[in-house]
């Protein structure tokens, strides 16, 4: 391999994708690191790949597509899948009077501060947190995206060639002791092993000391400690490898919508409510694609065995 000072620089995607290629006698060549760009040459064939999972076989404006979630999921309602409602507002005004019509739904409130990306649930008829929430949507921004809130657990269905290859569920994220490292040290090395890292913040120490812990706590020989009261994959979540026991029907999903959206290698995330009911309108929702996802949280999940990702990208560039 090329440029071996530079592997170290590269996501955790990447890697994941140049130790299979190197498995299979593929000359690897790092062309940029920031950029995480390479190069695959074996013999007469050439791939170049960027950010893992990124290949010349994508059609350019599926990627713009894809990176506006509200015409993600126009397109996929337009093809009969289920999404949620959403709307963005660009004027607090304009959101609290609308409050009339979304009165009878649960909304998630969507907005960034400080380049962090933060969400406000809002139950139905509770309209003293609606405003309140997008009172403070607009004071630290200049825009807010109303989500409907769909419960359920989330799932992330990762697609290859338009096909459903691999399949995790979120769960909140946890340390598990070992009797010797404190929580902060189990924290530390876990992130070593994710591209969304777990923030030692006031609320993960709020929520431990809920629980009686504090971050110096050195938790028991397999002592499980949970250190959030959701699943987000932005701050952390654990990862389920749920390949075998999701339902055929909810992979087909995933695989039309990849068709619709005409994109080959991709990350769906879809709520569920309950598995053991039949794939309909109401008991699932897409939330969108992660065009570039975490490829780690698949070869090397919390719970479940391990699934080769990388496997079936370099078999579907032909390698």
């Amino acid at each position: 391999m090329n440029n071996v000072s530079d592997y170290e620089k590269l996501s955790s995607s990447a890697r994941l994708v140049i130790e299979e290629a190197l498995k299979r006698g593929i000359k690897v060549d790092v062309l940029s690191s920031p950029e995480n760009l390479i190069c695959f040459q074996k013999e007469n064939h050439l791939e170049y790949l960027k950010q893992g999972t990124l290949t010349s076989k994508e059609n350019l404006m599926s990627y713009f597509l894809m990176g506006n979630k509200i015409i993600t999921r126009y397109l996929l309602a337009e093809n009969g899948l289920n999404v949620p409602f959403t709307k963005t507002y660009s004027n607090l005004e304009e959101s609290l009077a609308a409050y009339p019509n979304l009165a009878d739904r649960d909304w998630l409130i969507k907005y960034e501060e400080n380049n962090h990306k933060e969400q406000i649930l809002v139950k139905s008829q509770e309209e003293l947190a609606f405003r309140a929430s997008l009172t403070k949507a607009f004071t630290v921004g200049q825009k807010a995206l109303l989500e409907e809130f769909i419960p359920g657990e989330e799932y992330r269905l990762f697609l290859v060639n338009q096909k459903c290859v691999a399949a995790i569920a979120l769960n909140p994220a946890r340390v598990i002791g070992d009797g010797k490292k404190s929580i902060r040290e189990l924290i530390t090395e876990k992130n070593k092993l994710r591209q969304s890292k777990i923030e030692l913040n006031l609320d993960l120490i709020s929520f431990l000391q809920q629980g009686n812990f504090t971050l110096d706590i050195c938790p028991s020989p397999n002592e499980k400690v949970v250190l959030q009261n959701q699943a987000d994959a932005e701050k952390g979540a654990d990862y389920l490898n749920v390949m075998s026991s999701l339902p055929e029907e909810y992979k087909k999903i995933s695989e039309s919508a990849s068709k619709i959206m005409k994109v080959q290698i991709a990350e769906l995330r879809i709520i569920i409510r309950k598995l053991s009911l039949p794939a309909k309108s109401r008991n699932y929702a897409i939330l969108g694609f992660n065009l570039n996802p975490d490829l780690s949280v698949y070869t090397h999940p919390d719970e479940g065995e391990g699934q080769n990702v990388s496997k079936a990208i370099l078999d579907f560039l032909g390698f």
